[in-house]
């Protein structure tokens, strides 16, 4: 299990640790998804805890530093042991993520060895079991 709020081992946040934080926050959002400028606000008030120079702006975005990591799980979704890649995420159109199916699956599975028996509210409104996985089409940028 995760511990809250996630503490960064080094100066620039890493992508696994950016990874472990949204995954703590998306069962947390209407329909398990959240754009990135949700995140940008969510996550360093309770599932990060940044140090000053995690929030120094970058010159060229022209937003912070540690968001980079948050953009680096979609730039790297191609890879092994990325979250899209081993199929714990999908992108959302326009930017952000949804917690895929499987996520979903392996988190019911730790709620029931912990002996939590509560039913999530995306099960209670009786939702669809989850996104189609993107992972095997091919990415497309830019407009044409």
């Amino acid at each position: 299990m995760t511990t809250l709020p996630i503490i960064p081992l080094n100066d620039k946040l890493s992508e696994q640790e950016a990874t472990q934080a949204v995954l703590a926050y998306l069962p947390t959002c209407s329909k398990c998804e959240a754009s990135y400028k949700q995140m940008k606000f969510d996550l360093p008030n309770k599932y990060l805890a940044l140090r000053p120079e995690h929030r120094d702006m970058q010159r060229v975005r022209k937003e912070e530093l540690w968001v980079a990591a948050l953009r680096n799980i979609s730039a790297h979704h191609n890879k092994p042991g990325n979250a899209i890649y081993e199929g714990l995420l999908v992108k959302r159109r326009g930017g952000g993520f949804q917690l895929a199916s499987r996520a979903k699956e392996e988190q019911a599975k730790k709620e029931k060895a912990n002996g939590s028996s509560k039913t999530s509210e995306h099960e209670q409104r009786g939702a669809d079991p989850g996104p189609r996985q993107l992972r095997d089409k091919p990415h497309r940028t830019g407009a044409g």
